[in-house]
């Protein structure tokens, strides 16, 4: 008789139990991370409230911008033949902007170019938010790399550099509500003035 024929109920069993385990501590897993994240919501702290490096890497992204040391025309011929990314418009000669969705009077994630004492720069204006989290972000990126390409093919110097933090920004009146419904409500992340 095999080890299997002679034991073969004590496996199956073991399995079982072994599983049931594993079960009961993925359910403790699942309600206590519910909890904190309703917890949260109820206090109105939202996603970059987070401390961790993934979240400080995303806002330092969305905060990056381009700058080109040329004058604004310049910049401007540059970027006309640049290969947008996907879901990218370029309806204006200095502006950028992710397609409006059916819901959306207007687009919500718009990039602009700015002529600064420096140069000009590509800056993100504004972004779209989803639950606290800034969902243009990777776009974002993507629109940088192919300025950054099509400055380089037409010979115009341009670099990376990080700019004043975009700001996450009620678009209605939050006055009245508790914080957990007021950062539930609808928000953009905005670039502040003069940053």
């Amino acid at each position: 008789m095999t080890f299997w024929q002679e034991y073969q109920g004590f496996v199956i069993v073991g399995a079982i139990i072994v599983l049931g385990i594993i079960l009961v501590a993925v359910r403790g897993w699942v309600r206590r991370t519910s909890a904190s994240a309703a917890d949260a919501a109820r206090t109105g702290k939202t996603w970059q409230d987070s401390s961790g490096s993934g979240v400080d890497a995303k806002l330092a992204s969305l905060a990056t911008v381009v700058r080109f040391d040329v004058d604004l025309d310049t910049a401007a011929a540059a970027l006309d033949g640049a290969k947008l990314p996907r879901f990218w418009e370029h309806p204006s000669r200095l502006e950028w902007h992710q397609k409006a969705s059916k819901i959306e009077a207007v687009a919500s994630t718009v990039a602009r170019l700015e002529s600064g004492p420096a140069g000009t720069r590509l800056v993100l204006v504004r972004g779209a938010d989803m639950s606290g989290v800034p969902v243009s972000e990777p776009d974002w990126r993507k629109l940088r790399a192919s300025a950054l390409t099509a400055a380089q093919a037409a010979g115009v110097p341009a670099s990376e550099e990080v700019s004043g933090q975009l700001v996450r920004t009620p678009t209605t009146d939050v006055s009245g509500l508790e914080p957990g419904a007021a950062s539930r409500s609808p928000h953009l992340w905005l670039r502040a003035a003069g940053s």
